[in-house]
């Protein structure tokens, strides 16, 4: 009888969030927007090693407006997510496999042109 294999995005995803022993959690204060604009999560990776990161964007009460994005991210990198969403605030959430000073990790608002019009930084 052969055995039966997990496909390994379903083993990667499932790795990535449950929050191993040594993970860190790094939020962004809330941001919001006008009537126009899309809300973009950047996590770059501050450290010497590659880093293990999920994503997601949330609304006012803390839901996830996205589903989380898994990254693995090499010395250097930025990952980006974005949501254009309705208006209203949105903050960024970013689990990442190390310490928080790992990463950096910023939430701005680009409108229609591209052109951010705020940011926060994550804490």
């Amino acid at each position: 009888m052969k055995a039966a294999s997990v496909p390994a995005s379903i083993a990667v995803a499932w790795l990535l969030l449950s929050a191993p022993a040594g993970a860190a959690t790094v939020h962004t204060p809330p941001l919001t927007r006008g009537t126009s604009g899309t809300f973009v999560c950047n996590v770059a990776n501050a450290s010497t090693k590659t880093r293990e990161v999920v994503v997601a964007i949330l609304d006012p009460q803390g839901d996830e407006v996205n589903a989380p994005v898994p990254a693995s991210l090499s010395p250097g990198q930025l990952f980006s997510v974005s949501n254009a969403g309705a208006t209203g605030g949105r903050s960024c959430r970013v689990e990442v496999e190390g310490p928080r000073k790992s990463v950096r990790v910023s939430l701005y608002v680009v409108d229609a042109n591209g052109d951010p019009t705020a940011a926060v930084s994550g804490q």
